[in-house]
């Protein structure tokens, strides 16, 4: 548990400061295009997770 706390806390601090870091390059709309291009990714990420005792893994 303690590496999903790790890796949550680190995507919170670094995330913002890279978005910023893209926003002062190159602007916002390259920003705004870069989170649209990212979101699928993401949601596929999720999609794909397999969560222990969950509805979806369980086999009856």
């Amino acid at each position: 548990m303690r590496q999903h706390d790790i890796g949550f806390n680190t995507v919170r601090t670094v995330g913002p400061a890279l978005g910023g870091i893209v926003v002062a390059s190159f602007g916002l709309v390259t920003a705004l295009a870069v989170t649209t291009l990212s979101l699928p990714g993401t949601a596929g990420d999720h999609m794909a997770l397999q969560v222990e005792g969950s509805l979806l893994t369980s086999r009856a």
